[in-house]
């Protein structure tokens, strides 16, 4: 169901669970792979190392979680574009910005997300059908 207008098939997007476990499983990934690149590069104790894991597996899943779940509501209550990446991206973004406690922090993720995710979209939407629906 969605408030919009109808969707095709292929326009209509994941279920909200399913998206956001989807999402915050991939960003799980990514940071245990930025926890291994980081632990090769400088090797530290143990127990340090087991921390350092944690850390970017808890901050990369849940900002991916979070942007996943801010693009679904989006997506159901305006139908997809281009407008709700970026928007969910600032999201995310702002709530990596957040742990370095900072206003200054939030605002450059939000920014940095942001440009990432339109970027990312412009270049996935140009692949499809060659225009933004924005």
């Amino acid at each position: 169901m969605y408030l919009h207008r109808e969707f095709k098939d292929l326009d209509r997007p994941k279920p909200f669970l399913s998206n956001v476990f989807t999402m915050a499983a991939a960003g799980i990934a990514g940071g245990a792979l930025c926890g291994g690149v980081e632990v090769a590069l400088n090797p530290p104790q143990p127990a340090v190392a087991r921390s350092v894991f944690a850390h970017h597996m808890s901050i990369l899943g849940v900002s991916a979680a979070a942007y996943a779940a801010a693009e679904s509501v989006l997506d159901a209550s305006f139908g997809p574009s281009l407008k709700n990446q970026v928007a969910a991206g600032c999201f995310s973004g702002t709530m990596m910005g957040f742990k370095t406690k900072t206003l200054s922090g939030a605002v450059s993720g939000a920014g940095l997300f942001g440009v990432m995710t339109f970027l990312w979209g412009v270049g996935r939407e140009s692949q499809n059908d060659g225009f933004f629906r924005m």
